[in-house]
């Protein structure tokens, strides 16, 4: 059994009424890094197990960061998407920081996805202060 995640949001779009989820699973150093999922039906707790996997990946390969993930649940070819990731973003900026510009996941190769907007940019989310 794995612990509770340090933090987990949950976003309606004002649009589309699709929500979107952030998940950060832990904070190393103050950060987490991790990617955005979007697919038809993403869920809470599938970007729960998600960061999960990413403090594991990062931990893994010696990366000074936690771990975090980024859901829509949207599918990603809908012509709303691209909106929506906006919208989202904006949203979550006080949150959310992207070091440069979003590059592709470490992942397998873009051939070999399911779908390349579906881990299209790594995010880094800022440690929060204790008030």
């Amino acid at each position: 059994m794995t612990a509770e995640p340090f933090l987990r949001t949950t976003w309606t779009d004002p649009v589309t009424a699709r929500h979107g989820y952030l998940v950060i699973d832990r904070l190393v150093g103050g950060m987490s890094g991790g990617g955005t999922r979007m697919r038809d039906g993403c869920t809470l707790e599938e970007v729960e197990r998600l960061a999960h996997a990413m403090t594991l990946k990062n931990g893994g390969l010696d990366l000074p960061v936690g771990g975090a993930k980024l859901g829509l649940d949207m599918d990603p070819h809908d012509p709303a998407a691209g909106a929506m990731l906006v919208r989202f973003f904006r949203a979550k900026l006080p949150v959310v920081e992207t070091p440069g510009r979003p590059r592709r996941d470490l992942g397998p190769p873009a051939g070999r996805t399911l779908c390349s907007r579906e881990n299209s940019s790594r995010i880094l989310f800022k440690g929060m202060a204790s008030q």
